[in-house]
């Protein structure tokens, strides 16, 4: 836990890092879900005149997210939308 061990790489060429997680895989359904709920996401804060609640009163009556953080995802998905354009789902990179 915390440890990271490095090794020379004796001249080879440099490789794209990588590590094994403790914890089991995520499901193909809740990696799913995940998807579909950054995508309803993205789609809110495209569609600002939408006759549909508003972002955070859909965040926190729908999905049950206390208020604190529903501000706290709203700005982190606005922010990931600004910096690369488009929240990234499993559709969309």
């Amino acid at each position: 836990g915390g440890t990271v061990r490095v090794a020379d790489a004796q001249g080879a060429p440099p490789t794209i890092p990588f590590w094994l997680g403790e914890a089991p895989a995520r499901s193909d359904e809740l990696s799913r879900a995940v998807s579909d709920f950054r995508a309803e996401v993205e789609q809110r804060l495209a569609d600002a005149s939408s006759p549909a609640p508003r972002l955070p009163e859909w965040l926190t009556g729908d999905n049950g997210i206390p208020a604190g953080a529903a501000d706290q995802l709203l700005e982190y998905f606005a922010e990931g939308r600004r910096v690369l354009g488009v929240i990234p789902t499993q559709d969309t990179i």
